[in-house]
């Protein structure tokens, strides 16, 4: 049986590509062989990165059951412009013995044939590999001028092709406008929300109910609030028919201003909420933390987080400053034992609200964490983020090695400076009846996160930090 094999991407498509161009050309070259009787296989719209196609699945068990005498491509390409693929459906070919050509050019099966079948290969990938990289130069050119790279269409927004940026739609804007007050209103979680939003009719920009994912997506999108952070994620195509998309580090993220729908202060107080939802939420937790989430290190500042230790089949929990353990900095905190703690902190309470302390005052006279440790550091990692910068435009340090150091330094001054930015007031909620009731763990642990603060872990003590 004499065959055609055809094939063009989605993306080829929309560049002039031809399914009957290539076929044409084909049946062009088997008439010159005095060949007229011919079966075609075609792909169409299917990118020959992967080597599972529909048509080509059929032409392999075809050749595989010997049914094959020829077959005709137009260019090597067309096989593939994965090389590895290349050479793959190439010895399937050869192993059965039906012949392979091509209308641009054939080669032979010397090692000097089978070496340009390879270069050309090779050129094909390189070529795929450089248009993708001018694409995503260019995206990212188009980004660091303030325009979106394309429209998704977010509910709230209309697009403005000729500034390439979003407008606020005003009666979409109302609809954000009413998800984000109900969060902070509504002592309810986004799926709650949701609910509520179907009753009330409101819909989506496409005419759906909301879900709770939709809700939560919509109350964590900071383009609300005036700031679109293009190159965020990107699509991963683990084969022919999936993609997985991969969060970028945030060092190669570019902020794009939008037209703000939420105030930034009141979109700050929705993530607040919506971490201390999550830190309400115990079905992660492995262990019962009383303070965990709310904890922070006494000596440098920096989150100190639950763990657990198993000593003699005996187990012990312990807050641990994760400065030392996540960014593997010196700290003088030790491992303090979490049952300990979390007593120390619940008999506190418990004798404020028995002797009638003003909570109100001990916020007053907590001096709080000092921040001039954390500054001196941040300055520290900033030199270093400098010179490094410096080296590799001196030529003295490749780039591929100062990528990752400037991005792991970039994200210890990320979390660094989110411990001595300017906290927003926050409410007290010091009820002294309800401490003296509560008995569970859940009951201790909303008044916890009720409070509004935070507390300053050292192995001498406890401090209120608010």
């Amino acid at each position: 049986m004499n065959v055609i094999y055809a094939r063009v991407s989605t993306d080829e498509q929309k560049k002039g590509y031809s399914i009957d161009g290539q076929i044409s050309q084909c049946q062009k070259r088997y008439a010159g062989m005095g060949i007229t009787d011919t079966t075609e296989y075609i792909d169409d719209g299917y990118s020959g990165e992967y080597i599972e196609r529909p048509a080509l699945d059929r032409l392999r068990a075809d050749i595989k059951a010997k049914k094959i005498s020829r077959i005709m491509f137009y260019d090597p390409d067309r096989m593939s412009r994965n090389l590895t693929v290349q050479l793959i459906l190439a010895d399937e070919i050869e192993k059965t013995g039906a012949e392979m050509l091509f209308v641009t050019g054939d080669y032979d099966a010397s090692p000097e044939g089978k070496l340009f079948f390879s270069m050309k290969g090779a050129i094909s990938a390189y070529e795929k590999a450089k248009i993708r990289q001018r694409t995503m130069d260019g995206k990212r050119g188009k980004a660091t001028k303030g325009k979106l790279t394309f429209n998704d269409r977010p509910l709230g927004y209309d697009y403005d092709y000729e500034k390439c940026n979003y407008i606020i739609n005003p009666l979409e804007a109302e609809t954000i406008k009413l998800i984000y007050r109900m969060y902070l209103d509504d002592i309810v979680g986004t799926v709650a929300l949701s609910i509520k939003l179907t009753a009330m009719g409101v819909k989506t920009k496409s005419g759906k109910n909301f879900s709770g994912g939709t809700v939560y997506r919509i109350l964590k999108n900071e383009m609300y609030a005036g700031t679109k952070q293009a190159f965020k994620t990107y699509d991963k195509k683990i084969s022919q028919y999936k993609r997985k998309k991969e969060k970028r580090d945030p060092s190669e993220w570019i902020p794009i201003e939008v037209p703000a729908i939420i105030p930034r202060a009141e979109w700050d107080a929705v993530q607040d909420k919506l971490a201390q939802n999550k830190i309400l939420a115990s079905r992660k937790a492995k262990h019962d933390y009383l303070i965990r989430g709310m904890v922070v290190c006494g000596h440098c500042g920096y989150a100190m987080i639950g763990t657990t230790s198993v000593k003699e089949s005996n187990v012990y929990h312990y807050y641990t400053c994760s400065s030392k353990s996540v960014y593997k900095r010196p700290c003088e905190a030790r491992l303090l034992r979490s049952d300990s703690y979390d007593n120390k902190v619940w008999d506190t309470l418990i004798k404020y609200a028995k002797d009638d302390i003003d909570f109100s005052q001990a916020q007053q006279n907590s001096n709080g964490i000092d921040t001039n440790k954390i500054s001196k550091h941040i300055s520290e990692l900033k030199n270093r983020q400098a010179a490094i910068t410096k080296w590799v435009a001196d030529g003295t340090l490749d780039i591929n090695i100062a990528g990752p150091q400037l991005q792991a330094i970039k994200k210890e001054i990320d979390a660094a400076q989110s411990i001595v930015k300017q906290e927003r007031p926050k409410k007290i909620a010091f009820d002294r009846a309800e401490i003296l009731s509560a008995n569970t763990f859940n009951e201790k642990r909303k008044i916890i996160l009720n409070l509004g603060c935070k507390f300053a872990l050292t192995k001498d003590g406890i401090e209120l930090v608010f």
